[in-house]
């Protein structure tokens, strides 16, 4: 997903640059911290805040066209079945997904700071649900939400 053009050495180095930023920030928040409670809450393994965002921003539910008498209506298209055993498939699916929203928002917030920098504000924001990502996911939601009238149009 970070990849462009073929260089899989630079798409290393920028979720390896990536990873350091998010251990970086949160090593410092964690020795800001003055109480044991308080450290404890706060996570630094870069691969557990990682896995931790892509869960933040899994959508529950998924949405699907359905024409009738002409007009395409967003149809409520059920859940996503997030288990590893059954359809793993899916779940890679869905993470590819989500990285490439992940990797177009950063593109999106400018030159002001390296890819890696903002990828990893990216992650952290997802792991504290925060952020464009997880508010994607919410508006997803929303709408299926709204658009749950039309669930019948899916068996016609």
């Amino acid at each position: 997903m970070v990849m462009k053009d073929g260089r899989k050495d630079l798409a290393q180095r920028i979720m390896a640059d990536c990873f350091e930023y998010i251990k970086r920030k949160q090593v410092k928040k964690w020795l800001a911290c003055k109480s044991d409670e308080e450290r404890k809450e706060i996570e630094c393994n870069p691969w557990k805040i990682f896995h931790k965002a892509i869960e933040n921003c899994t959508p529950v539910l998924k949405l699907m066209p359905a024409t009738r008498g002409g007009i395409t209506y967003q149809v409520n298209g059920g859940e996503f079945i997030v288990n590893v055993n059954t359809l793993l498939l899916s779940v890679i699916i869905i993470v590819i997904i989500i990285m490439h929203n992940m990797v177009r928002t950063c593109r999106i917030r400018g030159h002001t700071e390296t890819m890696a920098e903002s990828l990893g504000k990216e992650l952290l924001d997802a792991f504290n649900n925060e952020g464009r990502i997880v508010k994607k996911k919410q508006d997803l939601h929303r709408q299926c939400e709204a658009n749950k009238a039309y669930v019948h149009y899916r068996w016609k």
